[in-house]
């Protein structure tokens, strides 16, 4: 098994963490007015739901990509993988950065992933998966191509 970490841009992660703060905000409000703790239990359930989905990891098996985002599991079986293609688009996906590979199957299936390490990511799948097809990388290397 080979794991890979998600590539971390601040274009996503600022406006996440700007979310995140807002409850931490209300909560604090809450007990500097006097409020019982009681009336953190929605900021709190916010936090506990959304903070751990900005833990991406990607892990490679012989069969399958295991992607992980908190507790949210997706498995796509690597026999169904045909085409690695180089994308920014902005769709919700399990990437925390917008240099992003869409992995695409033989059922029409796509899942946008971006590892920190995009040519080592890109050389496992295509150890395990050699007639995998690249498109729009610079040949030889993991760029998008201009």
């Amino acid at each position: 098994m080979t794991r890979f970490r998600s590539r971390v841009d601040a274009l996503l992660v600022v406006p996440g963490l700007v979310g995140l703060g807002l409850p931490v905000l209300l909560i604090v409000r809450g007990l500097a007015e006097g409020r019982p703790l009681a009336g953190a239990v929605v900021p709190l359930l916010v936090l506990a739901v959304v903070a751990p989905l900005a833990l991406v990891s990607y892990e490679l098996t012989d069969a399958e990509i295991i992607v992980r985002a908190g507790w949210l599991r997706w498995r796509l079986p690597l026999a169904r993988i045909r085409v690695l293609k180089a994308t920014r688009d902005m769709w919700s996906s399990p990437a925390l950065s917008l240099d992003r590979i869409e992995i695409r199957t033989d059922r029409g299936l796509w899942l946008m992933v971006s590892p920190a390490d995009k040519a080592g990511f890109i050389a496992a799948i295509r150890a395990r998966v050699p007639d995998v097809k690249l498109q729009g990388f610079v040949t030889g290397t993991s760029a998008p191509t201009p």
